[in-house]
């Protein structure tokens, strides 16, 4: 039997895959310039490790505003409150941005890299051999 969650993320999977191929699809069949277009082919097929980079790119400024908010507590005039509490706060969100941040960006190039890799390898084969 299966539950209510893994039946919306089976069918969340199948409209993702769906959609995914007819976008482009259509993308190319109604507009003849992308299918010319090496740039837009290009951003496309590393469309996520932009979005994995922009992701953390935001969570990077979300983590940061928040410990600004955090420091403004602390440095106000009437301030009430366990103030290590607060300073263990802040850094635990500087070692979450930290982490998070670093493998975000990591899963990024190595998606770019690896399909560079790939292409590289392609070619060698089809010159060399």
């Amino acid at each position: 039997m299966v539950n209510g969650k893994d039946s919306f993320l089976q069918i969340l999977f199948f409209i993702q895959k769906k959609f995914k191929n007819n976008i482009i699809k259509t993308m190319t069949k109604s507009f003849p310039i992308f299918k010319k277009n090496i740039f837009i082919k290009r951003i496309l097929s590393i469309r996520n490790s932009i979005i994995s980079y922009s992701l953390a790119s935001a969570l990077d400024i979300i983590t940061i505003l928040i410990i600004s908010s955090i420091f403004d507590r602390i440095t106000e005039i009437n301030f009430i409150g366990n103030i290590y509490f607060y300073i263990f706060l802040t850094l635990l969100l500087i070692v979450i941005r930290t982490i998070s941040v670093f493998l975000l960006r990591r899963i990024s190039f190595n998606i770019i890299f690896k399909k560079k890799l790939k292409k590289r390898e392609k070619y060698c084969r089809k010159i060399y051999f």
